[in-house]
């Protein structure tokens, strides 16, 4: 069933763009809550249950630094797009 939803999508899209994370990355050596680092793996789940290949790439930093990420999705088998993609979105986004 998660396939298939992937399979629909890449009928009309080469790459999907979403989120890494819903927040960012908590800082090194800071308490978390095993629920709250379990949903921050809901955005990358089904594409690992899918077996799809995926990259996340840092775009900005939030006001205390920490890296905000994008992952680009690509359809199976298809990791030229996924590098194609990435390179570009590299080109557009100044992270520094």
């Amino acid at each position: 069933l998660i396939r298939d939803e992937f399979n629909a999508i890449f009928k009309e899209a080469d790459l999907i763009l979403s989120p890494v994370a819903p927040s960012v990355a908590p800082k090194i050596g800071a308490v978390c809550d095993p629920l709250e680092m379990y949903k921050s793996d809901m955005y990358t789940i089904a594409v690992n249950l899918a077996g799809l290949p995926a990259i996340s790439l840092p775009i900005s930093k939030n006001s205390d630094g920490m890296p905000v990420g994008l992952q680009l999705i690509a359809n199976a088998f298809d990791e030229q797009a996924l590098f194609d993609g990435a390179n570009s979105l590299e080109r557009v986004v100044d992270y520094r």
